[in-house]
């Protein structure tokens, strides 16, 4: 390494410093202790690469400064310099040497070792399925090995913890006369999921509101257009950012809120008519009818207008909760937010759980005093008083009905785009906060108009967030969070972005171009998301909205699955081997056999009977590995390198072997397998 300076000696120069190195980052190894003499002079350091005659490669390099010339400067390197072998003819030569010196089979000396420590090293299903596999090549017992794992329930821990897989899927539907809901965003959604109904109803087009009422049939795949114009049919009028939200008991679905612009000209109407009457309406499916429930349930005591609020229903207790949402005021721009409140449906009445903390320096009404929030502590889950959360807007919320609680998740509120999680206890009245910056710790983008939905039985809570806050050029773009309830754990799913119409429409093939103001329901029976509309973000035509539809799966590999996979790669080496039988060492080099023929059709029968079953077509790398086999049964090769002698023919045998083998670890639990990564990252040079 090479040191060079700016001018002449200085101060900020180092004059003690080390140099570290090796392949992981987390465990690079000292090269050098040593110091620069502070003039003008380039000064050239070799570094250590060898132990015990070995030769170490290095890929990361740390310079780690201990003291400067001058006392309370900061440190400064002006000029470095690395110098070594970084051509990948030698590098890819030394690192095959090395990986096979460490796949060489010793299993003497690992006996010994075991017989003289009494240490397991490892499982002894993990040992016979080694001896099987790789030593006896007993392909068949290696399958019967794998067998007894997943009847064992070996497998349940890697299912448990497997990343999920997106299995995104458009739908292409109408209705009798082949029509389908218009393009919009600011709609909104909800699901029956006992008779497999989703509605969908108003929105945005981009540059009026919507009053149509539809219906989709998830198993007959078909819309149907209940209304046209609900105000026509009794029902609300025309209207964006509202919320509607589905009894599961009654088969209703309720309709709350609207979205008005916010202007500080009034009118003499505004001030005497119902323009800011937060009216309410129920609409009973089996009969086909609406009820106007308020005219205006502020004046019931309930909430004022709001509009990108939230709601969810306890069908336990029959009550309907309303949270957040921003408050429309005649003559008002200033920001004003919705409380939580709690609609009676049995006894048609409200109540206020909590208002809105502090607002523009007006002081909102008290809440209840049960109403106080809990902040969860580790190792104290005692709930201890602090400020009640925020009123937001376009946050989400989802409900568990078994835990008796409610989540609310993220939003809104002025120009501060929050990323908090609480937890509303619905029998204690209590908020705790799960969460107080989710998106701090992780480093990513805040989105503002969250999608959230939950599964009971998976214990998770599932998160869209979109149209993410200071990204250039307004980028558009989509996330996918899953939250585990019990291991307070989060995990990002999926990340999408476009930036131009180019880029959305590379993306819709396959995949939901990204946007916001879209709507987003869940099928807990089903474990399918659907998703439909919103606005794209398309800065060339600000009216353009989306009505494309799309159904998304959740997949995580089951223990069957496993297991197939597992015998799929046994067979696939099987298959390997017995194509290798055509070939003979005849004077040092690979020849075919006589019996070539007859091989070759076993290997065939085997491939047609025992392989191709097993191969999962809508997989593309297992159909690439596919049709590498049926390659292989024609034409069985081996490496460049292994093919001049005995020796190396049969070391290149047990080293595919034992990737094999390796492969199959993956889906064994750590305490039951040799630990991951190489025995010399736990060596440090001395």
């Amino acid at each position: 390494m090479e040191y060079s300076f700016f001018s002449k000696g200085h101060v900020c120069n180092l004059k003690e410093f080390k140099i570290f190195g090796g392949m992981d980052l987390d465990n690079l190894n000292e090269l050098l202790h040593d110091g620069l003499t502070n003039d003008n002079e380039a000064e050239v350091f070799p570094l250590r690469y060898t132990y015990d005659d070995l030769v170490f490669p290095v890929q990361y390099i740390r310079i780690s400064p201990i003291a400067t010339f001058g006392r309370s400067f900061n440190y400064s390197i002006w000029y470095v310099e690395i110098r070594g072998i970084k051509k990948n003819s030698i590098l890819s030569q030394v690192f095959d040497a090395y990986i096979k010196v460490l796949q060489k089979n010793m299993m003497d000396l690992y006996h010994l070792l075991k017989e003289k420590t009494g240490v397991e090293f490892e499982h002894p299903l993990i040992s016979n399925l080694h001896q099987a596999l790789v030593i006896d090549s007993n392909f068949d017992e290696a399958e019967r090995i794998i067998h007894n794992a997943e009847a064992s329930s070996i497998f349940d821990h890697y299912v448990q913890t497997a990343k999920y897989s997106l299995l995104w899927q458009e739908i292409y539907a109408s209705n009798s006369d082949g029509d389908t809901p218009c393009p919009r965003g600011g709609h909104q959604m909800c699901i029956d999921v006992d008779s497999g109904k989703i509605y969908l109803f108003g929105g945005w087009d981009g540059s009026k509101d919507l009053s149509d009422f539809w219906c989709y049939n998830i198993e007959k795949q078909r819309w149907k257009l209940l209304s046209s114009d609900t105000l026509a049919d009794g029902g609300p009028s025309a209207r964006s950012c509202h919320q509607i939200c589905f009894d599961p008991t009654k088969k209703s679905i309720f309709v709350l809120g609207r979205y008005i612009e916010p202007s500080t000209n009034t009118t003499i109407a505004d001030l005497t008519g119902n323009t800011y009457g937060s009216d309410f309406y129920q609409y009973f499916i089996e009969l086909d009818q609406w009820i106007k429930i308020s005219d205006n349930t502020q004046i019931d005591g309930g909430p004022p207008l709001l509009y990108d609020l939230q709601m969810c229903v306890d069908p336990v207790d029959r009550i309907l909760y309303v949270s957040g949402g921003r408050i429309a005021a005649p003559g008002s721009t200033s920001y004003a937010y919705g409380g939580l409140y709690a609609y009676d449906m049995i006894a048609s009445s409200w109540e206020t759980l909590r208002h809105d903390e502090i607002t523009q320096g007006v002081r909102s009404p008290h809440s209840p005093d049960e109403a106080y929030l809990a902040r969860w502590a580790p190792g104290n889950r005692s709930p201890l008083p602090i400020q009640t959360i925020k009123g937001r807007a376009g946050h989400s919320m989802a409900i568990h009905a078994e835990k008796r609680g409610i989540y609310i998740f993220a939003g809104q509120r002025e120009r501060s785009h929050l990323s908090d999680l609480y937890y509303y206890s619905i029998d204690e009245k209590k908020f705790n906060n799960v969460v107080e910056n989710f998106f701090k710790g992780d480093g990513s983008d805040i989105g503002y108009t969250q999608r959230a939905t939950i599964d009971e039985d998976m214990k998770e809570l599932y998160v869209f967030t979109a149209y993410v806050n200071g990204m250039p050029s307004n980028t558009v773009k989509n996330l996918i969070w899953v939250y585990s309830i019990e291991k307070n754990h989060w995990e990002k799913l999926y990340e999408n972005e476009s930036q131009d119409s180019c880029s959305s429409n590379c993306i819709k093939s396959i995949e939901p171009t990204p946007r916001f103001a879209h709507q987003v329901v869940y099928n807990s029976k089903t474990k399918a998301h659907y998703i439909f509309g919103g606005n794209p973000g398309d800065h060339k035509n600000e009216h353009r909205r989306l009505n494309d539809f799309w159904e998304l799966k959740l997949a995580k590999p089951t223990s069957t699955q496993i297991v197939r996979k597992c015998i799929y790669l046994i067979r696939a080496r099987k298959l390997y081997e017995m194509c290798d039988k055509k070939l003979h060492i005849n004077g040092g080099r690979l020849e075919l056999n006589s019996n070539m023929r007859k091989d070759t059709m076993s290997a065939l029968n085997y491939l047609r009977d025992y392989i191709l079953p097993l191969v999962d077509h809508e997989n593309r790398e297992e159909v690439a590995q596919f049709k590498q086999l049926c390659a292989h049964l024609c034409i069985p090769t081996y490496g460049k390198n292994d093919v001049n002698c005995e020796m190396q023919t049969e070391d290149f045998i047990f080293a595919s072997r034992t990737k094999v083998f390796q492969h199959l670890l993956e889906y064994f639990p750590r305490n039951m397998k040799e630990p991951d990564g190489s025995v010399m990252d736990s060596v440090k040079i001395l």
